[in-house]
């Protein structure tokens, strides 16, 4: 799996690549002077501001030494202006290293530190690395946006290998703001947008928010990357979250990657958990006639870990569309609400279409509070598929996948909904009680959730008490009932003891398989079983976990 990676340069003199012809490096320290001619570290310049807004033209780095940035201690003034096809660099994130910036911003009024804003003049090939961002360090003034991208029309921007610590707020006010808040305006475009392999903790409302203004058209976010960061502790007790796409009041369209981040968050499960903080939270409304939409391109190798609410939160109202495949070799555990929750059309009064398809594969959802894996709404016209191959849905509080129903009866509120299991482990979901619930066992449409009318929806899976099933047409072959003889469950190791009966026993070729390699990223084929009969390429084990090969002669 992928892990969070920094590349940190260690010394004031570490080398930076030839610049071409023309290109300029500012330097800036606080112990410098704005007189100065600023093209070496024995002469910087002494003000950020100035560096980036005034002396900085296109092409041109800013290298930012040591020190603090920010309204007491350097004269600083914020939101700093950040132009076109500019690179603004630290020296790292360790404490000796550290370009901080923020700390004292002046007042509430202060949204950000750094601003891309391309509203009324395009910005692109923006680069921002290598700097520590702080907070309000003045009780009772709210820490700003650390960065604000927002348009218009914006394109090329990399945040890569930053720190960000949010500091003190007042969590009483209006004003709380994401570290990093994307904003497009009504028919705007932001393309090209790479948050990459930073450390983001306590936040003072969350981590990456994108969002956009209420419109006939919406705005555009095309070519996100959030990838490689390390997103922990969310702060306050309500509505916060590490990612959320928030298109409930602005037909926000576009997609994103989010690929091998680890989501972490610290909670007492003595806290009650009606302060939700959540990992990922996508809300989408199309409001009928429009075209808008929100697609995941892929969500594969995050670990989503210790959130006091749910893990991943998708909202789909008003003829929306969410997708979101591949939905790969995610680790969702020990979080106190659902591990994935699906609310479709959140308003009963509207017979509407919500689109909502999820193709999981090799995932881990364990360990938390609520059901594994849950399908909600109210109202009408819902449709969508929920697929998902070789995971492990295991010591979940509620069911392992659940289809329930508000304000609506099951058969309204579920009409369309597919589901299709293969080579999965469910296993002591609910206590050892409910595996799933909400599904029909007929072969005529969905009445509660499933759809039964073709064969073998349910095969070569880990089912406990799948036999109360018979009479659903819903299984195909290859099931069992047998304890997959975790590791060690209770400390979140759904690895498979070398006894499992699930070790060989999936079908490998489901046509459905797209994964080679499992959640440790290991072959996916494998003869775990250790009895060097057959070809490896003829097996596979049910769930997440893959017991590797012996060494056969």
């Amino acid at each position: 799996m992928s892990r969070t990676s920094f590349s940190l340069v260690v010394s004031f003199g570490a080398l930076i690549a030839p610049l071409a012809a023309g290109q300029t490096t500012w330097y800036v320290s606080p112990s410098g002077d704005d007189m100065n001619l600023g093209t070496s570290q024995s002469a910087p310049l002494q003000h950020l501001t100035f560096a980036v807004e005034t002396k900085a033209a296109a092409g041109d780095t800013v290298r930012v030494l040591p020190g603090t940035y920010d309204v007491t201690n350097n004269g600083e003034s914020f939101p700093i202006d950040v132009p076109t096809d500019i690179t603004i660099e630290g020296y790292g994130v360790t404490p000796a290293n550290q370009a901080r910036i923020g700390g004292d911003v002046g007042s509430s009024s202060v949204a950000a530190l750094f601003g891309i804003d391309g509203t009324s003049t395009p910005r692109e090939d923006i680069t921002i690395r290598k700097l520590a961002f702080v907070g309000e360090d003045t009780s009772g003034v709210d820490a700003p946006s650390a960065i604000v991208v927002a348009g218009g029309e914006v394109a090329s921007v990399t945040i890569e290998q930053c720190g960000f610590q949010r500091g003190e707020m007042n969590d009483a006010s209006t004003a709380n703001r994401a570290t990093i808040h994307v904003h497009v305006t009504d028919e705007g475009t932001i393309a090209g947008l790479t948050i990459r392999d930073n450390r983001i903790s306590a936040t003072a409302l969350g981590a990456i928010e994108v969002s956009s203004d209420a419109g006939a058209d919406g705005g555009v976010v095309s070519g996100m990357t959030v990838e490689g960061n390390l997103i922990s502790n969310p702060a306050g007790t309500t509505g916060r979250f590490a990612f959320r796409w928030n298109g409930e009041f602005g037909l926000l369209k576009g997609a994103a990657d989010i690929n091998g981040n680890t989501f972490t968050s610290t909670w007492s499960p003595s806290t009650p958990t009606s302060g939700l903080i959540r990992a990922i939270d996508v809300h989408v409304a199309e409001f009928e006639t429009s075209s808008g939409f929100f697609r995941v391109s892929t969500l594969v190798e995050n670990v989503i870990r210790g959130f006091r609410g749910d893990a991943l939160h998708l909202t789909a109202e008003d003829y929306a569309n969410i997708t979101i495949d591949p939905f790969d070799r995610n680790q969702i555990v020990d979080n106190g609400g659902s591990g994935i929750v699906i609310d479709r059309n959140p308003d009963a009064s509207t017979d509407d279409q919500d689109y909502v398809f999820l193709t999981l594969e090799g995932n881990v959802i364990a360990n938390n509070g609520g059901y594994g894996i849950v399908t909600q709404g109210a109202g009408g016209g819902s449709t969508g598929a929920l697929t998902l191959t070789g995971d492990t849905v295991a010591h979940n509080g509620d069911a392992g996948i659940a289809f329930t129903d508000w304000g609506a009866t099951a058969a309204t509120a579920f009409s369309n909904i597919y589901a299709g299991l293969t080579n999965v482990i469910l296993w002591e979901n609910d206590g050892g009680g409910d595996q799933v619930t909400g599904l029909s066992e007929t072969d005529t449409g969905v009445t509660g959730g499933l759809e039964c009318d073709y064969a073998s929806l349910v095969s070569f899976c880990d089912w406990q008490d799948f036999a109360t099933w018979t009479t659903s047409t819903c299984f195909g072959s290859g099931n069992i009932d047998d304890d997959p003889d975790f590791v060690a469950p209770a400390s979140t190791n759904f690895h498979l003891s070398s006894g499992s009966p699930c070790i060989d026993a999936g079908n490998s070729l489901a046509s459905t398989i797209d994964a080679t390699v499992d959640i440790d990223l290991a072959d996916r084929f494998a003869d775990g079983d250790f009895d060097c009969v057959g070809t490896p390429s003829n097996d596979i084990d049910i769930g997440a976990d893959e017991v590797p090969t012996p060494d056969c002669p």
